[in-house]
């Protein structure tokens, strides 16, 4: 399953530590470990020791990577914020492989927040993807290709980019390609929970030929904006 950025947790726990007198109990007439009391005060030496580092990660949560014109929120079966997202997925697949890759999908679900109007700092972008799920690309060849767009039909819908799902007459799915498609097998870039048959995508397990990156989606996306955007720069994702 995917897994909650560590270092988030580790603050969490941090923070809610409290340093706190204990009052032993007795079992069996044998001392055991100190328990929680939460009626004696709470020492400010924690808070104290946390505070620069609790200041520093503000600080950098809150550092603006652009300006959005308008809040873009996700949808089924597809939304211009999951248009965007996919289109850097593929973006900065193809720079790091230094490769072709075909088109992109992200599970519906991954995407846990919208694209606020106006600032955007990193701390919305931890809000938008919080997991640590890194980046895979599959090859395809034509017959999972229209296995997939099957299981895009059946799930009504995931932010693609690269292709498009449509039905022909006898409501059989089948891929339009953005571009002229000359060869199979054809790249794929999805989140290693997707590549592992996550969101219901088992046959992705049957994939043997396959890529991972070690970026988390998160930090691509950050390394994207921070190469393509200016803090002051506005990007106007297209109104649903």
């Amino acid at each position: 399953m995917k897994r909650v950025l560590s270092s988030f947790l580790l603050f969490s726990i941090l923070v809610g530590c409290r340093s706190q007198q204990f009052a032993p109990i007795r079992y069996s007439n044998s001392i055991l470990n100190p328990v929680y009391d939460s009626t004696k005060s709470e020492s400010s030496t924690l808070n104290s020791w946390l505070q620069p580092y609790r200041a520093q990660l503000s600080a950098a949560l809150d550092s603006q990577l652009f300006i959005s014109c308008r809040t873009a929120g996700k949808k089924q079966p597809q939304s211009a914020i999951g248009n965007h997202l996919t289109e850097v997925m593929k973006e900065y697949a193809t720079s790091e492989l230094n490769a072709t890759v075909d088109a992109a999908m992200l599970n519906y679900g991954g995407i846990r927040a919208a694209l606020p109007r106006g600032s955007v700092k990193i701390r919305h972008i931890f809000e938008i993807m919080p997991f640590d799920n890194a980046l895979c690309v599959v090859e395809m060849d034509s017959m999972q290709m229209l296995t997939f767009a099957q299981y895009w039909m059946s799930s009504k819908g995931h932010p693609i980019y690269g292709f498009t799902v449509s039905q022909d007459f006898q409501n059989r799915p089948y891929v339009v390609w953005k571009n002229p498609l000359t060869r199979y097998p054809v790249k794929m870039v999805v989140t290693d929970y997707v590549a592992n048959g996550g969101d219901n995508a088992s046959f992705f397990k049957t994939i043997t030929t396959r890529k991972c990156l070690k970026t988390p989606l998160r930090d691509a996306l950050i390394q994207y904006y921070r190469s393509h955007y200016q803090p002051t720069d506005t990007l106007c994702l297209p109104q649903d």
